[in-house]
C-alpha cells in the first residue's frame, strides 16, 4: 500500500474542503501588497524551473511559494481572523501564536486548530 506523506494527505484533504471566497479587503494599501507578494511569488517560480532544469531539490522553494501565497491571502483579507482560519496549520500557528510578554491577538479562540493546542488561550 501506497503511504503518502502528510503534506501530501494534508493538501488533498483540504482540497475536498468547500469555502466560500474570501472577502477581500477595500484598502488599497493592503491590496498592493498581496500583489507585490504574489509577484515575489511568481519570481521564486521562475527560479524554481531553472533548479528543476539543472536536477536540483525544489523543495523549500514550493513552501517559499506557499508561504507567500498565503501571506497574500491574509493581507487582503477583510476579515483577517477569517483568512487565517483558511491557512495551513503551520502557518496559522505561526501568525497566531503569542508573543514574548504573553499577548495574544485578535484572532485568538476564534481560530480551527484543535483544542489543546497553545494558540487557544484567551488574550490577557
Amino acid at each position: 500500500m501506497l503511504r503518502l506523506p502528510t503534506d501530501q494527505l494534508r493538501e488533498l484533504r483540504d482540497a475536498f474542503r468547500v469555502h466560500k471566497p474570501i472577502e477581500k479587503s477595500d484598502d488599497a494599501i493592503e491590496e498592493r501588497l498581496a500583489e507585490e507578494l504574489r509577484s515575489a511569488g511568481r519570481l521564486i517560480e521562475v527560479v524554481e524551473h531553472e533548479l528543476e532544469k539543472r536536477g536540483a531539490n525544489k523543495r523549500e522553494l514550493e513552501a517559499a511559494e506557499s508561504m507567500i501565497e498565503e501571506v497574500a491571502k491574509v493581507i487582503e483579507a477583510k476579515d483577517d481572523c477569517d483568512a487565517i482560519d483558511r491557512v495551513s496549520d503551520d502557518m496559522k500557528r505561526r501568525l497566531l501564536r503569542r508573543s514574548m510578554d504573553g499577548r495574544g491577538t485578535k484572532c485568538d479562540n476564534r481560530s480551527g486548530v484543535p483544542n489543546g493546542s497553545r494558540i487557544r488561550r484567551r488574550n490577557p
